[in-house]
């Protein structure tokens, strides 16, 4: 019976249609209907080809709803990022209304819409309709709190938060008022975008790459680095003598110009390295092969390679990357950090430094150490019975027992 109590309860999952916040939402989504709720991730047209398309079990998996957000063949070459997000709430608080009107004449009536941070007009059609509503946060809790703060004008302190049981008694010790339901969970994440390659044609080549070899080199699905920064990070690479797996995504349109790599120098590299415009991150960073992370620290690539024990080179560019940079060097000393040059961006010298640092002698085998060590308690954290494990179900239970408007 109570099997059944949880299937009947339907949760909308709802992310900001960028594939940084659409995946780990994916997951939460996933997780929430192999424990036994339904789930129903609901993404913009525009991102149909960012969805993966295994066939898990039906059980175990979240369905899919499509809605408009204004730009349903691609973002435009003049985007602005504050048009966006007007034209992203008109059209997506309309397009959204009416698939929870379709779904409550369908019987499927959701009591509980899971939103993106970013989207929080969300919440007002949650309240408006009867329904709970719960904030789904890409970031780590230091940097949420520093928002909280920041919003009620107090000062910041130096201080140390992450997600584990040892920090989070502090997380909720500092913040009471402005986060008494917070809870961490984090999950191994996978991506698959077929229509960008076969994953199968990177991890072959990771096959033929002794243990620890390899130097993996992404910068995020939001990054299109200009020609002078390209330049450098390709010569580091070279002349670091070691494998490398090299991460070039295609631009959007609106990035003119980024993203472009040197004249030969895929032809000059052909046997040291692998340049792919995708690939399969997580699958990536558990392979034998791989010794190194060049990161941008994205809460999502930092969480993965925690997970897998990777040490890390963090080239830090925006928002929270900054702090989870300082977390992962400072707190958890399981990378080192690049050094910004006086140009603004990233020199050569110092990026093949660091890659030596990371995977050579006494400094490498102590971050490599220490990345083993939290590799094990990320995994603790997500089995059964684990932090996040708990919180998922503690979640669940209130969704479960849900009557009238509210948060959770």
């Amino acid at each position: 019976m109570e099997e059944e109590k949880d299937k009947s309860a339907h949760v909308l999952v709802i992310p900001s249609p960028f594939p940084s916040h659409i995946n780990p939402m994916l997951h939460f989504a996933d997780r929430l209907a192999s424990k036994g709720l339904r789930a129903t991730l609901v993404v913009a047209i525009q991102n149909r080809g960012d969805i993966p398309k295994a066939n898990p079990p039906a059980d175990a998996s979240a369905s899919l709803e499509y809605i408009s957000d204004g730009y349903d063949d691609a973002l435009p070459s003049n985007f602005d990022v504050e048009i966006y997000k007007t034209t992203l709430q008109r059209v997506g608080s309309e397009k959204l209304l009416e698939l929870i009107a379709r779904l409550t004449v369908e019987g499927m009536r959701p009591v509980c819409l899971i939103y993106d941070l970013a989207l929080s007009w969300v919440l007002e059609i949650a309240h408006a309709h009867g329904l709970l509503g719960a904030t789904f946060i890409t970031q780590p809790v230091a940097v949420c709190l520093t928002y909280c703060y920041y919003g009620r004008g107090l000062q910041i302190i130096a201080t140390c938060a992450f997600f584990f049981p040892e920090c989070r008694h502090w997380a909720y010790e500092t913040s009471p008022r402005s986060s008494p339901n917070v809870r961490a969970i984090h999950q191994s994440l996978k991506w698959t975008r077929d229509e960008q390659g076969d994953p199968a044609d990177c991890l072959n080549w990771l096959d033929k790459r002794p243990v620890s070899s390899v130097v993996y080199v992404p910068f995020g699905s939001l990054a299109a680095l200009p020609a002078e920064q390209m330049e450098e990070v390709a010569e580091a690479l070279h002349s670091s003598k070691r494998p490398f797996l090299w991460v070039v995504k295609l631009p959007y349109a609106y990035q003119k110009g980024g993203n472009s790599l040197p004249e030969g120098f895929v032809e000059a590299t052909s046997e040291q390295g692998l340049v792919v415009p995708w690939c399969p991150q997580l699958d990536v960073l558990a392979h034998r092969a791989v010794g190194c992370f060049v990161t941008h620290c994205g809460w999502n690539s930092t969480l993965e390679a925690l997970s897998q024990g990777v040490p890390m080179v963090s080239v830090p560019q925006w928002g929270d990357q900054q702090t989870n940079s300082k977390f992962v060097s400072d707190v958890w000393k399981t990378r080192t950090r690049v050094e910004i040059g006086d140009k603004g961006f990233v020199l050569r010298g110092e990026l093949e430094r660091c890659i030596r640092e990371v995977m050579e002698g006494e400094t490498g085998a102590h971050i490599r150490e220490n990345a083993q060590r939290w590799r094990d308690l990320t995994r603790e954290a997500v089995a059964e019975g684990g932090s996040s494990d708990n919180n998922i179900n503690e979640f669940i239970t209130k969704i479960s027992i849900h009557e009238g408007d509210g948060n959770i």
